[in-house]
């Protein structure tokens, strides 16, 4: 799901800093165009020594995953691909708007801010409806605790950004959270990376979305 500050912080669109709170690369790479399927992970194509799960000391090669988690994980992936691409809509928007005057920027910035709270909202309530597997309780849970930390960004955000009258205070009030969201891009790759990893080592073709 987007992944923190992978755009540049520029004057039509202060909010892109952002909107990379979930997820994914820029790129078309993780889904179809539909998100109902499962993909690898965004970049080139794995070599076919590369895409093998490594063998297991039963002789396995990992392709033994549950149903449920193989299910949990097809969920998940759509899941992400559906918020990544929808903040990225987001920022884009925000991104290619062409402002008069501050006060048109700053409402730019705050009804992406309220949009992209509420997407990640959604996001948080449908994992919290998800049947989690045994095998990824902890990871979906740090997961599901790194996003809400991106929650609580927005939710910040969207309040301060009520007193802001100028482009040079909407600059200042995103600086102003420079360290908190460099602390949840770390956070959130961590988490997702983990996730990304279960899947990965049970040989489930899932992608998270997360930073390569």
């Amino acid at each position: 799901m987007l992944k923190f500050i992978r755009y540049t912080l520029i004057a039509t669109g202060p909010l892109l800093l952002l909107l990379a709170a979930c997820g994914g690369d820029d790129d078309d790479g993780g889904g179809d165009e539909g998100g109902g399927t499962t993909a690898t992970a965004t970049g080139d194509e794995p070599t076919p020594s590369e895409a093998e799960p490594a063998e297991t000391e039963d002789g396995d090669n990992g392709g033994d995953a549950s149903p449920e988690l193989t299910a949990y994980f097809e969920a998940m992936s759509d899941l992400a691909f559906r918020t990544d691409t929808r903040l990225e809509e987001i920022g884009n928007e925000v991104d290619s708007g062409v402002y008069a005057t501050d006060q048109e920027e700053i409402e730019a910035n705050a009804a992406a801010l309220q949009e992209s709270g509420e997407t990640v909202e959604a996001a948080l309530l449908e994992m919290s409806d998800l049947d989690v597997p045994s095998e990824v309780e902890t990871e979906h849970s740090d997961f599901f605790d790194s996003l809400n930390a991106v929650l609580q960004i927005f939710a910040s955000l969207s309040i301060e950004i009520e007193d802001v009258t100028t482009v040079a205070e909407l600059d200042a009030m995103f600086d102003t959270y420079s360290a908190d969201l460099s602390s949840a891009d770390a956070d959130f790759d961590d988490t997702c990376l983990a996730l990304q990893a279960v899947a990965d080592n049970a040989g489930i073709s899932a992608d998270m979305r997360c930073t390569d």
